[in-house]
Order: C-alpha cells, then sequence, then structure tokens
C-alpha cells in the first residue's frame, strides 16, 4: 500500500490511461470489500493526477465508481492526505451528485478531516442537512458528526447542530443516539472520533 500525499493537488478533469485504468479498477469494486481499492491505490495512487480523478469520479453514474472514489478519498484523508482549497471546494462541489448511500457515508465520515472555505462550509452543510433524516443509520449518525464538525467552525450553524443533536439522542438506531451522545461530550471528554 502507498504512502498517503501530504497535500492533493487538484486540476481540471482528469482524462487519459490513467483515468481510464483507475475508473475500471473503480468499476471492480463489490461496494463490501476494500481489496480491490487497495490494489487501486498501489497501482495509481502516485500519479499526479490521482485524487482529480476520484474526484470526478463522485459523480459517476455507476455506483461502485462512486462508492469507490468516496472510500478512497476518505481513507487517505484518515491515513494523513490534505486536500488543497481549490480540491475541497471541487470535492463540496461534487457532493449534490453523489447518488449512493455508501458514497455520502463516506464523505460524512471525511467532513471532520477537510479544511473548508466559509462558502463551502454553508455547501456542506445544505448537502448534510436531508442525510439526518436518511433511511439507514450509520448515514444519519455520520450526518450528525458532519453537521456538528461544520457548526463547530461557523457560529450561525450552532442552533441548528444543537437541536439536531438533541433529536438524534431519541433516535430508534443505537448507532446514532451512541454519535449524538459521543458529540454531546464535546473535545475535552471524549472527541468524536
Amino acid at each position: 500500500m502507498t504512502s498517503p500525499p501530504r497535500c492533493i493537488a487538484t486540476g481540471p478533469i482528469a482524462t487519459g490511461p490513467m483515468a481510464a485504468g483507475l475508473r475500471a479498477s473503480l468499476s471492480a469494486f463489490d461496494r463490501r470489500s476494500p481489496a480491490r481499492l487497495t490494489e487501486a491505490e498501489a497501482r495509481f495512487g502516485n500519479h499526479p493526477s490521482y485524487f482529480d480523478v476520484l474526484i470526478d469520479c463522485l459523480a459517476d453514474e455507476a455506483p461502485a465508481v462512486s462508492a469507490g472514489a468516496s472510500w478512497l478519498i476518505r481513507h487517505s484523508l484518515e491515513r494523513g492526505a490534505e486536500i488543497d482549497a481549490d480540491g475541497t471546494s471541487r470535492l463540496i462541489g461534487k457532493l449534490p451528485q453523489v447518488a449512493t448511500w455508501d458514497g455520502a457515508l463516506h464523505l460524512l465520515q471525511s467532513m471532520r478531516r477537510l479544511r473548508l472555505a466559509p462558502a463551502d462550509i454553508d455547501k456542506a452543510a445544505a448537502w448534510a442537512m436531508p442525510h439526518l433524516d436518511h433511511e439507514r443509520p450509520f448515514v444519519r449518525a455520520w450526518a450528525l458528526d458532519a453537521l456538528c464538525a461544520l457548526a463547530e467552525r461557523e457560529p450561525r450553524l450552532h442552533a441548528n447542530a444543537a437541536r439536531r443533536l438533541t433529536a438524534a439522542a431519541k433516535d430508534p438506531a443505537a448507532s446514532v443516539r451512541a454519535r449524538a451522545r459521543r458529540l454531546s461530550m464535546g473535545p475535552k471528554r471524549g472527541k468524536p472520533a
């Protein structure tokens, strides 16, 4: 497995043999086991357009491609990669086009690791809000986490995040209630994972 890049340089839509190869690898993702994705990372991860292609693939119509791209982005961020301001703005711009529940989950889980411009905070919050009512509990839990992370950066979101945190404490799903408890503890007693 390759080590994570320290900075993701982004640019225009990437095309060419590497983009085609990476997309082909993503299309083979079964949306369960990340083995194909880690193989794709090992093969393409050091290419200068790697993250450009992943960001473009977030909006792909093929569910495996979109979900695989979001998983690789989350995986890289968890391992210390950083996305520059332009890349983050491009990623945030793709959010409304992410059509898979698992793609949304991966990006909600990534929200704390993104350095967002003020305009991107509002866009990310607008995208995350409908996921608070998603049928899948993990998506709801991580939408709550994303909203709280955004509220930490934008005071206008505090009241809404507090209301949603209170409501989530009564969610029928244990995973949502657990995330709400963890977020309620705050950074001093138990920073959200």
